[in-house]
């Protein structure tokens, strides 16, 4: 039976629902099987006959299901007929404890569900469904686009105990986690249009208008209406030009790989957003480039603002590792460090380290040595995230000079009274004497009540889970 005639066959899919909500897998794989082939996404949308048969079927399911106890099958059933808008009291309460199990590092399970709208009436069930969806892509680095401005920006913090972000668009916006999962549309993590944004991919300009519509239905999340300007808000100018995409829109799904817009080298890049962009899309010789001067130029010019800080950051990490250590790169470096205040500013360069793409971090943690020192970097660590020491621990190591610059950092953190839960993680990883300045319980409990938010809160719950249940510690 093909699946448009099992969706249609409500007799043969009657025993199924109750079956489906006792457990049976199978049950509920044929279920997700007859779903797949129903035309129209919602019940709205169905003949009488076949929508009255469902809803009556899916009643029973939604009365019959353990909620605590979902299998895979049954959780998949779950959000897929909440995307139909099938709308019952126990379905609404399925969705909450799911999300509650799903996202349950999420510290405020309450705001999380009040963002979702599980328990909002006016909020329909295939809205739930897609919030879900955009609720899942939350974080830091996380790509974002606001419909109602049309400018797209990266979610710079998340901070789940106060259900508030914030995000860097041309200047930073502090949003409410409600409003991000309700009103914008975000890039999914990891997916082909994650990559390519960033630079991961290659543009391909082989690309066809349907190739690309794919990827943006696979890659983006949202639960209100998607600008009709999406595609070009993401690849212009961060893989195309305005020129090149015009052309590739106007010749449709004719592929423009080589079409007749000559892209300009990146070392003749306009600004800083088309270098980074031009950089992304092409693949830059180590060789000093013949455009250095006009580099140093844009670089100059946005080294002083902290509003381009984030982009400062990436442009000279991309560079520092496209010269693979020659010496154009440093002399480029040193000539831009005095004006750049994200080297000035040890919170904000703490704040761009965080946020950074984790591919660049070592580019930009060698290019902070050149433009400061060794003991810069090592001095900023302990006030960061310990998700990204690594990379500069690894740096640090490779002289024998500044192999302990990092814990003589720490060190004086701790014996100032004034350390983090983050370096005291660090300090118990790192095992013998070290560990051994943990001995201070007082600081230890002071340093855990410090109000954390967005990237520290792992360490602040991972030192007080070794607290609780290790006994070694």
């Amino acid at each position: 039976m093909t699946t448009d005639t099992l969706w249609r066959n409500t007799e043969t899919l009657v025993p199924l629902f109750p079956a489906s909500a006792n457990g049976d897998a199978k049950a509920s794989r044929d279920l997700l099987q007859a779903l797949a082939g129903a035309e129209g996404q919602v019940l709205a949308d169905w003949p009488r006959a076949v929508r009255a048969g469902w809803q009556e079927g899916l009643t029973v399911w939604a009365e019959g299901i353990d909620r605590h106890k979902l299998s895979d099958e049954q959780g998949e059933l779950v959000l897929a007929v909440a995307a139909t808008g099938f709308d019952h009291i126990l379905l609404r309460d399925t969705v909450a404890t799911m999300a509650r199990k799903t996202f349950a590092s999420y510290v405020d399970p309450a705001g999380m569900i009040a963002a979702l709208g599980v328990y909002d009436a006016a909020t329909p069930m295939p809205v739930v469904r897609r919030r879900w969806d955009v609720f899942a892509g939350l974080g830091t680095g996380v790509i974002c686009c606001e419909p109602a401005r049309g400018v797209v920006g990266v979610m710079t913090e998340l901070d789940a105990v106060i259900d508030e972000t914030t995000i860097q668009f041309e200047h930073p916006m502090e949003l409410s986690v409600s409003v991000v999962v309700g009103n914008l549309v975000l890039v999914k993590p990891g997916s082909d249009l994650d990559l390519l944004y960033r630079g991961d991919i290659s543009w391909d300009g082989a690309v066809t208008s349907e190739g690309l519509a794919a990827l943006l239905a696979e890659g983006l999340a949202y639960a209100g209406d998607l600008p009709k300007n999406i595609a070009e808000l993401l690849l212009v100018p961060r893989l195309l030009t305005a020129e090149q995409f015009r052309a590739w829109k106007g010749q449709g799904s004719t592929a423009v790989a080589k079409g007749p817009v000559q892209e300009r080298a990146w070392d003749e890049a306009r600004g800083l957003d088309e270098l980074v962009g031009l950089m992304a899309r092409q693949q830059p010789k180590p060789e000093r480039p013949a455009g250095f001067d006009n580099i140093q130029t844009i670089l100059l010019g946005a080294a002083p603002r902290e509003d381009m800080a984030a982009t400062f950051a990436e442009a000279l990490a991309r560079l520092v590792a496209v010269a693979q250590g020659q010496g154009w790169v440093a002399e480029l470096v040193v000539s831009v460090a005095n004006e750049a205040i994200s080297w000035q500013d040890t919170e904000l360069f703490i704040g761009i380290c965080d946020r950074l793409s984790g591919r660049l971090l070592p580019a930009w943690y060698r290019g902070t040595i050149t433009a400061r020192s060794p003991e810069f970097l090592a001095g900023a660590c302990p006030a960061m995230p310990l998700r990204i020491w690594n990379h500069a621990e690894r740096l640090l190591a490779e002289t024998a000079e500044n192999e302990n610059l990092l814990l003589d950092a720490v060190s004086r953190s701790v014996s100032a009274g004034n350390t983090s839960c983050d370096a005291m993680l660090w300090l118990w990883r790192s095992g013998g004497e070290p560990a051994k300045q943990l001995a201070n319980a007082t600081l230890l409990f002071r340093t855990l009540a410090k109000q954390v938010r967005g990237s520290y809160l792992k360490a602040n719950r991972d030192l007080r889970k070794l607290l609780q249940e290790n006994q070694d510690f």
